[in-house]
């Protein structure tokens, strides 16, 4: 069964990606792989260049947002401190309507909900979730950071909500950089999937190509202030942020399947993913239809007076 991974940044993730859309398609045409995600945080920046290179190389373009949601209103401009700020949750554009919607949602993060981030909040979701699929992401999510925190009663109230709302498409993903976090949110993923029949889902969230480009991805990171953290280091996915001995990178197939193989539900979902999502922008981007504009008639300065001196001799 091949792995399709679902969750992945470039460097049109700002300040956080080290790998060009490029590097990306070419990497998982090497790994023998027929489709990939592309999922930036908070914009859609990278959708075109990404759609037209997935296409050229034979790769399925899976187009998607690792979104912020702001905890309360996407009005409100609180600071976490004051009962504010926000969680991630991974959309994947199913259909043609759901790329819509993602369109509308990043769109209306900025233009409505920006605070440091651009935000969408539950109103926007219940409007624009038609044709989206949604994953809890990563262990910054809703539902990953109340199983976290040891509150797994609202986290499995939070996920019977998205549940609801996304209609079956909706899944608790789960990853492996070698965090604690991430262990207890697996046990507790494993939980909440038997007890509502939510499936799981893998990922890797991809921030860079190749091992030997964490050193490159570190300095991205550092370079980021951080106003609450004793380290400006504010990646959760670095090494030396997490103490984590192997940096995430681009895995095949069958090192995914050791790494999750007590969660064989997973892959399933992983390649169902794959199946479903399907979108086409445009097959050729410079035969677009533009609106037609029309010229109004311009009338000189000297028509004009012609015009009132015909007018005065009538």
């Amino acid at each position: 069964m091949d792995f399709v991974h679902l969750h992945n940044h470039s460097d049109y993730s700002l300040l956080d990606g080290a790998q060009t859309v490029q590097s990306l398609v070419r990497r998982v045409k090497e790994l023998g792989m027929s489709a990939v995600a592309l999922t930036e945080h908070g914009n859609l920046f990278s959708a075109v260049n990404f759609y037209s290179i997935a296409l050229k190389e034979g790769i399925k373009p899976i187009i998607g947002c690792e979104m912020y949601v702001s905890q309360g209103s996407r009005f409100d401009r609180k600071t976490r401190e004051q009962g504010g700020g926000y969680y991630h949750l991974l959309l994947l554009a199913k259909n043609n309507t759901g790329f819509k919607n993602l369109i509308k949602l990043v769109s209306k993060a900025y233009t409505e909900g920006f605070y440091h981030r651009p935000r969408i909040d539950w109103e926007l979701l219940t409007k624009y979730h038609e044709g989206l699929i949604a994953t809890s992401a990563c262990i910054k999510g809703k539902v990953p950071d109340l199983a976290i925190r040891g509150e797994f009663e609202k986290a499995l109230q939070a996920a019977r909500e998205f549940a609801e709302l996304f209609e079956g498409r909706f899944y608790l993903e789960v990853q492996n950089h070698q965090l604690p976090e991430e262990l207890q949110w697996y046990q507790a993923a494993r939980r909440i999937s038997a007890m509502t029949g939510i499936p799981c889902v893998l990922t890797n969230d991809t921030h860079y190509t190749l091992p030997e480009h964490w050193e490159a991805h570190e300095c991205i990171c550092v370079s980021v202030p951080v106003r609450s953290s004793r380290t400006p280091i504010a990646c959760v996915t670095s090494p030396m942020s997490t103490g984590s001995s192997r940096p995430p990178k681009w895995r095949n197939s069958f090192p995914m399947r050791l790494i999750y193989w007590r969660i064989p539900c997973a892959l399933p979902s992983n390649a169902k993913l794959r199946s479903i999502a399907n979108i086409t922008i445009y097959p050729n981007f410079r035969s677009q239809k533009r609106p037609v504009w029309q010229r109004p008639m311009i009338i000189s300065l000297n028509s004009s007076k012609m015009a009132s001196a015909n007018a005065i001799q009538k």
